[in-house]
């Protein structure tokens, strides 16, 4: 039978993970810098290092119902998912029926120059959350999931006051039809390979530059500078 639901709860986290400012989503958040000051926090949550399956399965419990992530990590310093990891993760979720939660939050809706960055790896989640752009500067964030997820939900199960906000969604389909009217996840692949080909003479030329790291328009600089 499926293990899906049940009592398990255990949701494993990357460090230098991301997930917001709630207090569910701030222990989420494999931080300490943004955890200080708040809680006590929810149980539940368990850290492994990114781009490490390995240390993954290390943290995987009889009570682990999900593996969260971002395919390229935001406030982490836009560290990028491996294939290899990212494809390996999903095959075992799989395997073990626990489900895989991507936030796309940052990196989803076009930015990395494909429509979401887990396309990148010819993968699909079970769940995924998206927000950040979604609007246009509107306040609005969305959770998609396959329907073996989904339909754990019934009308009036979970809810929100402002949830499904009229002029939220509309500016929400506007930001989708723009998106798609102007090529712009194909503008941001292509200005992206020409940002980072015009980034490289820079990094030969500058000892402090230590890496560059992304996809698309999602580019990050390491710098790192004499004692520090």
């Amino acid at each position: 039978g499926s293990k899906l639901g049940g009592r398990r709860y255990e949701i494993i986290t990357m460090k230098g993970s991301f997930h917001g400012r709630t207090l569910a989503t701030l222990k989420a958040t494999a931080q300490t810098k943004y955890q200080n000051g708040f809680g006590p926090f929810l149980p539940g949550f368990k850290y492994a290092p990114f781009n490490d399956l390995k240390g993954v399965k290390k943290a995987i419990s009889s009570k682990t119902c999900a593996v969260m992530l971002e395919p390229i990590q935001g406030e982490g310093g836009i560290n990028v998912a491996s294939e290899t990891f990212l494809r390996e993760l999903r095959q075992f979720c799989h395997k073990e029926e626990i489900l895989l939660i991507l936030d796309e939050v940052q990196c989803g809706l076009g930015r990395t120059g494909k429509m979401f960055a887990y396309q990148h790896y010819g993968i699909e989640p079970d769940v995924m959350t998206l927000a950040k752009p979604l609007g246009g500067g509107m306040p609005i964030g969305a959770t998609l999931a396959k329907e073996k997820v989904a339909s754990a939900f019934e009308p009036g199960t979970h809810a929100s006051t402002f949830g499904g906000n009229p002029l939220a969604c509309s500016a929400a389909l506007a930001f989708l039809k723009v998106v798609k009217k102007e090529n712009l996840v194909k503008k941001a692949r292509e200005r992206g390979n020409y940002f980072r080909a015009r980034l490289e003479p820079l990094k030969k030329k500058y000892s402090f530059i230590k890496a560059m790291r992304g996809k698309g328009l999602m580019v990050g600089l390491e710098l790192g500078f004499p004692g520090k």
